[in-house]
């Protein structure tokens, strides 16, 4: 029998994702399925089971019902995986003579919502007023 050889990420997707009674099957059949994503996507698909997998380890409270996990083919095919894509969140970039922002930025934004709402007002006030804005290069 060969042995057969699976990519680096394909065994990092395989790793985490969670057990069904202690145990994943279908590795050759989800490896393809694996294989048919972008690079990106394949990527984004380790992302995504991580987070997957961290909501089977979570304890489950008195009468809370969870069903078993999906078999990563489905996963994979049906993209399942998408659901489970959690933003990447950076720290707000608006900074205060006193100390930054705790808050995090908006997904492909670069700050919080409460300071891009101040940002957009004091954009507005100096167009009302005729004032330069010292942020913009013209």
């Amino acid at each position: 029998m060969v042995q057969r050889r699976y990519t680096e990420r394909f065994e990092v997707f395989w790793k985490n994702y969670p057990r069904r009674n202690g145990m994943v099957v279908g590795k050759k059949m989800a490896y393809d399925k694996f294989n048919e994503l972008s690079p990106d996507d394949q990527f984004d698909a380790c992302r995504a089971v991580c987070a997957y997998a961290q909501s089977y380890r979570r304890k489950l409270a008195p009468g809370e019902f969870r069903p078993e996990p999906r078999d990563p083919v489905r996963f994979l095919r049906n993209e399942w995986w998408r659901d489970w894509l959690i933003p990447e969140t950076k720290p707000c970039a608006f900074r205060s003579l006193s100390e930054p922002c705790q808050q995090t930025a908006l997904p492909g934004e670069r700050h919080c919502q409460k300071h891009k709402d101040y940002i957009e007002r004091m954009d507005a006030l100096r167009a009302e007023h005729g004032i330069a804005n010292p942020r913009r290069v013209p």
